[in-house]
């Protein structure tokens, strides 16, 4: 798979069942990544740092057939992962319910290192795919 601009959104800050906002990770295809985290209110939260792990998510993708997935159910109030690349002009995009991807070769391991990412990114793990961290609330 060709290295690109991945964004992967995670959640939605006006579901009043989820606590957890809504997060949009931009990895940029120099490394370069940026994480927007939305909560409810006014609070908004901005993370920056460096991604390591562009070949173990790639090759995530390749096993996925990305941008191909299978059907799968999607419960109420469930937390969609929307997964975009954007290479050469083209954009590729899916979106699967986040526990089901959890299920899916290939897809679980990708959506399983953004998650990752985001939780470095916000101090709540220690450093493994990202590097450089820095923060500042809006």
């Amino acid at each position: 798979m060709k290295r690109g601009r991945v964004v992967y959104t995670i959640g939605n800050e006006h579901n009043p069942t989820s606590s957890s906002g809504r997060r949009v990770l931009v990895i940029e295809p120099d490394g370069a990544a940026r994480l927007d985290h939305y909560m409810r209110g006014p609070k908004h939260e901005v993370y920056t740092g460096r991604f390591l792990a562009f070949d173990r998510l790639g090759a995530a993708l390749e096993r996925a057939h990305f941008p191909q997935w299978p059907p799968h159910k999607v419960p109420p109030d469930a937390a969609i992962g929307g997964l975009k690349v954007e290479a050469d002009g083209e954009s590729l995009a899916v979106s699967i319910e986040r526990r089901a991807a959890g299920t899916m070769p290939g897809y679980a391991e990708a959506f399983d290192l953004l998650d990752k990412a985001i939780a470095q990114l916000r101090g709540e793990a220690p450093a493994e795919v990202v590097t450089d961290v820095e923060s500042r609330s809006k």
